[in-house]
């Protein structure tokens, strides 16, 4: 089970009149959440029907749920109907749950005929789907206990958080505060460094496989719902030396670039692995180079044009054609990228970050 699910304090029923309903109506299940706003409220309103009053309760441990039957799978051309399970709430309305839910809720405890589901169950949402859960799942007490947190609103402070410590979000995310730094980005085709208007609210987690994964926010408002721990962390030290060769943390700083001549070894490597790509020739300039696997493996580069005169109508115009194996305006014969590689001469640029950490080797011109 998502033990980030969402736990309201109260629901909102709306009902449709339906046949093969215990009642004849079909419920729509919505939340309050911890704010106070009415979630999915808007397809609340046109799903409902109108002329039937709404209903609110505490979503407290109930007992008393019924099955009664399944509900959609069916597709007919473009409407596809997921399959869902009716349940009957004993409060007196009938709503749908998915097959996942229902099987999850077996796991847990049993359906007995003639008296329906075995013990208790609350209402929870994970992201927008409906999940009933039951009580005595093993999960139950960690999801209650972190949507107590949530309904407390005693969240932590931006001036109360203490660098080191580690700090429980309101999605059961444990993070550990680095400190407030600046953030920089990126165009999406190049290097070209932006530094965010303000600085950052940094936290870094611990991933499972022994890394550091971080995180910023410009804000920490109703995010941070409980200290775990005010220690400083005891990989902290590691944290910020991991977090020296974060790109968006210390920038790439352009006038470190430097152009090294590719190795043969890298060269033939990286064009045997994809079959093409894009490299820059000694000249400076960008080519294209392919090997054809499909055709005995025919090697080719492009990046050059010569011009050729052609007679439109009676009018002479001249066309731009990109030439086959030109380097440096001579065509040559190619048969092996060994052949490319000692034609163009190619280099790579090596970028590094403010703080001299070497960053990523690139082959093309991709972020020149």
């Amino acid at each position: 089970m998502n033990t980030t699910m969402f736990l309201p304090k109260e629901i909102k029923v709306g009902f449709q009149k339906r046949s093969g309903t215990y009642n004849g109506k079909l419920a729509y299940v919505i939340y309050i959440d911890e704010k106070g706003k009415i979630r999915k409220e808007k397809s609340f309103e046109s799903w409902r029907s109108h002329d039937i009053p709404t209903e609110q309760f505490e979503n407290e441990p109930t007992s008393g749920f019924v099955l009664n039957k399944k509900a959609g799978g069916y597709s007919t051309g473009w409407n596809h109907r997921q399959t869902y399970v009716r349940i009957y709430d004993p409060r007196g309305f009938e709503f749908e749950i998915s097959i996942e839910n229902l099987l999850y809720i077996l796991d847990n405890t049993s359906s007995i005929i003639g008296k329906g589901l075995e013990g208790e169950f609350v209402y929870a949402w994970s992201g927008s789907d409906l999940v009933l859960v039951p009580v005595n799942a093993p999960e139950y007490e960690e999801l209650k206990k972190l949507n107590d947190l949530r309904h407390k609103k005693d969240f932590v402070k931006a001036k109360d958080l203490k660098v080191g410590a580690t700090y429980l979000t309101k999605n059961n995310d444990e993070m550990v505060f680095l400190g407030k730094f600046d953030e920089y980005e990126y165009g999406w085709r190049n290097f070209e460094v932006n530094k965010k208007a303000k600085k950052q609210f940094y936290f870094a987690e611990s991933g499972s496989d022994g890394t550091f994964h971080y995180r910023t926010f410009q804000a920490v408002t109703r995010f941070l719902i409980d200290v775990i721990d005010e220690n400083p962390h005891p990989e902290l030290h590691a944290m910020f030396e991991h977090l020296e060769f974060e790109k968006r943390y210390s920038p790439i700083d352009h006038s470190k670039s430097l152009r090294v001549a590719m190795t043969l070894e890298d060269f033939i490597e990286y064009f045997s692995n994809f079959g093409w790509g894009s490299v820059v020739g000694a000249n400076g300039r960008e080519y294209d180079i392919n090997t054809n696997r499909y055709s005995d493996n025919k090697v080719s580069f492009n990046g050059e044009y010569k011009e050729e005169e052609y007679n439109r109508w009676g009018r002479m115009e001249i066309h731009k054609l990109k030439v086959k194996n030109m380097y440096d305006g001579v065509e040559y014969e190619v048969n092996t990228l060994e052949d490319v590689f000692n034609i163009l001469k190619p280099v790579e640029t090596h970028y590094y970050q403010e703080n001299g950490n070497f960053y990523i080797k690139q082959s093309d011109a991709w972020n020149e």
